[in-house]
């Protein structure tokens, strides 16, 4: 039996499959995942892989036949995976009631679902507060790579209405050793830089 430990250039092209595999679920499930799992199995070995903004990490590879309650319990953990485990967006934003996770999981996209605003001025100058529920309509921008940042802008409509006024929200993640974005707005903005606000 070959093992991929003596022909490493058939190792390589695994990782490499699994990693376009890994983009080809961000891409199709597009916006609606924080991060993919993937289960890579060659020969009597499997490998756990998990990639996320920040990139990817994988475990050492694990033998059914000499490790097969480990190797078990991999599969059956995945199998068991509640949505949230498998890369859905935080609770903050929720699926439509007619389309509950994890029967639908994952969407399409993020249309329909809701995301709450907290303390929002009832009124601009207010000093009483209120909720808001933003319900994401159309997608207008999204960037998607498999490390770095990712950006996603949805219009929304908003209960109670805001402003007569279209909304848009927008909802970004990044590898933590970059700048936040709504640093770089400041910065911009202290420097005199165009109109940001």
């Amino acid at each position: 039996m070959r093992t991929l430990e003596k022909q490493p250039y058939m190792l390589n092209e695994s990782f490499i499959q699994t990693g376009s595999y890994a983009l080809e679920t961000l891409a199709c499930t597009f916006r609606t995942r924080l991060f993919c799992v993937n289960v890579l199995m060659r020969s009597d070995r499997i490998y756990y892989w998990y990639y996320d903004a920040c990139g990817f990490i994988y475990t050492s590879s694990i033998s059914f036949i000499e490790d097969f309650a480990k190797a078990a319990a991999i599969v059956v953990g995945m199998a068991c995976a509640t949505p949230e485990q498998l890369g859905a967006l935080p609770s903050i934003i929720t699926p439509p009631l007619d389309a509950p996770y994890p029967a639908n999981w994952p969407p399409e996209n993020l249309n329909r679902h809701t995301v709450i605003l907290p303390q929002i001025p009832t009124y601009p100058g207010s000093k009483t507060t209120r909720d808001v529920h933003a319900t994401l309509q159309e997608s207008v921008f999204s960037q998607y790579i498999l490390a770095g940042r990712r950006t996603f802008v949805y219009t929304v409509k908003t209960e109670p209405p805001l402003s007569e006024s279209e909304h848009i929200i927008k909802i970004y993640y990044q590898v933590h050793c970059r700048k936040k974005e709504h640093e770089l707005l400041n910065l911009a903005r202290d420097a005199g830089i165009g109109k940001f606000f």
